[in-house]
């Protein structure tokens, strides 16, 4: 007998019988359940949005918000051309992207470095 099959033994009569798979599941469930959930998972909603975007603007990334997918191609646009960037994006094959991005190129797949701008969906 194992050491792992002595400890389950041991458990199983402890905690009442049972077969040592559902002893085993008992057990990893309630570790789970155990878990410390980081304080920044923890924040749901608009203080979630809201912290994604501070920790972003943080590291000097963008962030742009817009009313709805339809108004993605043309606030891209104006972000490129603000900062002076081609008017080209590349993105993952989601189906969310599969749209007329009116004066900005698209091309799909994952970033390249020649390529300045790359976007994947997130949520929220």
């Amino acid at each position: 007998m194992s050491a792992r099959d002595r400890i389950l033994a041991r458990v199983t009569r402890a905690t009442g019988g049972g077969d040592k798979v559902a002893v085993a599941a008992r057990l990893g469930h309630h570790q789970a359940q155990m878990a410390p959930v980081p304080v920044a998972a923890q924040t749901i909603g608009p203080a979630r949005i809201a912290q994604f975007i501070a920790k972003a603007t943080a590291v000097d990334a963008t962030v742009s918000r817009v009313a709805s997918l339809e108004d993605l191609p043309k606030a891209l646009a104006e972000e490129l051309r603000d900062r002076n960037l081609p008017a080209a994006i590349r993105t993952g094959h989601d189906p969310i992207f599969e749209r007329d991005w009116g004066t900005v190129e698209h091309s799909t797949g994952p970033g390249r470095l020649e390529e300045p701008v790359a976007r994947s969906p997130g949520d929220g």
